[in-house]
């Protein structure tokens, strides 16, 4: 049910579905206080300097922006390969045309911020070559197999595939983004 809902949600435009990620805010912050003591710790030992108001405002706004995040990712899965090249540019993307084209291996690797799934999607429209990816599996299911799909979609002329962190170097594949590290039982 879930998936559907999502894939809903990712035929409107961008715009309109930020109110949404105001309500996942309201709800994860306010009502559930999902993981509210974890991070509120970790942003007192990572920002020992700032006030304890600061520190509130600091956590209240993360999660406002996991909000928008959340939306981000869902609108992603349904954007057109345009849509998300207006929004994601590659420095120096000549580069891995070049050795791509050369029929070498290209790896890139980026830091797990912004919209990391926006720069999936968008890696697999700017160069259509395959791209695999290491990812942990999500615990929900259904959240996971949605995932799962769209990352595929994003490298459809590219024919990328997601490979599970305990999977790395099966078949002799690399890595061109890499979303987490693997759990301690996939190491």
């Amino acid at each position: 049910m879930l998936p559907h809902f999502f894939r809903f949600l990712a035929l409107f435009p961008l715009p309109l579905l930020y109110p949404w990620g105001w309500g996942i805010y309201f709800i994860g912050f306010y009502v559930l206080r999902w993981r509210r003591d974890q991070v509120e710790r970790d942003v007192a030992v990572s920002l020992p300097d700032l006030t304890p108001a600061e520190r509130r405002r600091v956590v209240r706004e993360s999660y406002r922006r996991v909000g928008d995040l959340v939306m981000e990712m869902i609108w992603g899965f349904g954007a057109s390969a345009q849509a998300l090249l207006r929004r994601v540019a590659f420095e120096n993307p000549d580069v891995v045309k070049h050795y791509a084209a050369a029929g070498q291996s290209v790896v890139l690797l980026t830091p797990h911020y912004c919209n990391w799934e926006w720069l999936y999607l968008a890696g697999g429209a700017r160069f259509g070559i395959p791209i695999d990816t290491v990812y942990q599996p999500h615990r929900l299911r259904s959240l996971y197999r949605f995932l799962v799909a769209a990352r595929q979609r994003a490298s459809d002329s590219a024919q990328g595939v997601c490979l599970r962190a305990s999977e790395v170097g099966r078949d002799g594949s690399a890595c061109l983004f890499v979303d987490c590290r693997p759990d301690a039982k996939a190491q």
